[in-house]
């Protein structure tokens, strides 16, 4: 199983993010040739006659899911609407957490991974435990500045290796993989989610019953689909664990982890995305 993680927004106190996203999508590797293709096919049929940006053929979301997309540019609707479609019914599930904008800037070290990887990974080892017990889940991140890569790797092998609920993550792989976006359709459908429930949030249009802005109206409709593609799990005490989970700005790691801290601090209950 490969699954394709991306963020959109950071949580940090200056970005523009007032609810970033960290999402994973998952793909069996026997179904990527028929999703590239299919991305193919639908990128020849509605932009072959656009002259297309750098971040427009890297299928970058916040390109395609603005407002002048959605509304003026007839091509780039119906290649997103198609896309939308075709995703809906494709073989896939979806996790995420949509993090609080944090008023102070989270610990970021190699000593630790951040809460919401924690988190993340916590739902797909349920996921790869309850549906595909024989296999194993391959990450994929999008690929970023080498620093950025290599302080993210660490934290991540060290989490596997040295912490307990790392340790117990028997269906995921130790070390991740690192893909440019450009050549990766999976870490491109995996940035059009979390831009996608990113807007969703920011604009709150899971408490709007009527919605006249077509911009917001599509937004909407394409959330919908991408919280379809999840699934919910009761933990061993009964609680619910959500496939889309929401993180207050609490959760965050604020300090250099303590030596003596427990494997076991992280209360994930509640805190459904809406």
């Amino acid at each position: 199983m490969l699954v394709f993680i991306d963020e959109s927004g950071h949580p940090r106190p200056n970005d523009d993010a007032t609810h970033p996203v960290l999402l994973a999508v998952c793909i069996r590797e026997a179904d990527m040739r028929a999703l590239e293709s299919r991305l193919f096919a639908l990128r020849r049929t509605h932009l072959a006659s656009l002259t297309l940006s750098k971040e427009e053929k890297e299928g970058k979301a916040v390109v395609f899911l603005n407002r002048r997309s959605l509304t003026r540019i007839v091509a780039k609707r119906e290649y997103v609407d198609s896309l939308f479609e075709y995703l809906r019914d494709f073989d896939l599930h979806v996790f995420g957490i949509t993090m609080e904008r944090p008023s102070k800037m989270p610990w970021e070290g190699v000593e630790t991974l951040s809460a919401q990887y924690r988190w993340l990974l916590e739902r797909i080892e349920r996921f790869m435990e309850n549906e595909h017990p024989a296999h194993f889940a391959i990450p994929v991140f999008d690929t970023r500045d080498p620093g950025t890569n290599l302080r993210l790797s660490e934290s991540f092998t060290g989490f596997m290796a040295r912490n307990t609920q790392g340790r117990s993550m028997r269906h995921l792989m130790p070390s991740p993989l690192f893909a440019d976006s450009a050549l990766t359709p999976g870490i491109q459908i995996a940035d059009l989610f979390a831009y996608t429930i990113r807007l969703n949030e920011e604009h709150k249009l899971y408490q709007m019953r009527d919605i006249k802005d077509a911009y917001l109206s599509a937004i909407r409709r394409y959330a919908n689909i991408v919280k379809s593609k999840t699934i919910n799990y009761e933990d061993e005490d009964g609680v619910m664990q959500y496939g889309l989970r929401s993180m207050d700005a609490t959760k965050f790691d604020y300090e250099p982890p303590s030596p003596r801290r427990s494997d076991d601090d992280d209360d994930d209950g509640g805190g459904n995305v809406q």
